[in-house]
C-alpha cells in the first residue's frame, strides 16, 4: 500500500508516496517529485493495467491550470520527472480510485465555476468527461 505524500524540505514543495509497515507504526518515504516554479501538491495514484503507476499532482503556479504527472515503474520506489499534462483543473484537488473491473476513475474539478465534473479514464493515458455524479 503506498499514501500520496505532499512535504516541504527548506523552501521547497514535494510530492511522492509513503510505505506503512504492517502496523502503521512507521513510514518510508519514495519520490521527491518537483517542479521548478510551480508549487506541487494534492498528489493522487493511480495503478495501471501494465503494472505502472501514475501519480496526478495538483500544481499551482504562474499560468498553470492543468494537473501535472509522473510515473513510477518499480511500485513507488523512483518516480518520473514530472509533466504538465492537458487534463484541466483550475484549483481543486484530485481522487483517483482503481474501480475492481479495472477502470480508473478522477474526481476533479476542470472549471472554477462548476464543481461537479468527474472524470473516468478508460485507457489510462486519456482522460475525458464520463459523467456528473453531483450536481447543484
Amino acid at each position: 500500500m503506498l499514501l500520496p505524500a505532499h512535504w516541504k524540505d527548506k523552501s521547497v514543495n514535494y510530492v511522492g508516496v509513503l510505505e506503512p509497515n504492517n502496523d502503521f507504526t512507521s513510514f518510508v518515504r519514495y519520490g521527491k517529485i518537483a517542479a521548478e516554479g510551480i508549487l506541487l501538491f494534492e498528489n493522487t495514484i493511480a495503478n495501471l493495467s501494465d503494472g505502472k503507476l501514475a501519480m496526478l499532482i495538483r500544481g499551482e503556479g504562474k499560468e498553470n491550470v492543468c494537473l501535472w504527472r509522473a510515473d513510477s515503474r518499480d511500485g513507488g520506489k523512483t518516480w518520473s520527472e514530472p509533466y504538465v499534462t492537458d487534463i484541466p483543473n483550475p484549483g481543486s484537488k484530485p481522487r483517483i480510485i482503481n474501480l475492481p473491473d479495472g477502470r480508473i476513475v478522477l474526481f476533479h474539478n476542470p472549471n472554477r465555476k462548476d464543481y461537479s465534473d468527474p472524470n473516468v479514464n478508460r485507457n489510462h493515458h486519456r482522460w475525458r468527461m464520463a459523467s456528473i455524479a453531483v450536481c447543484g
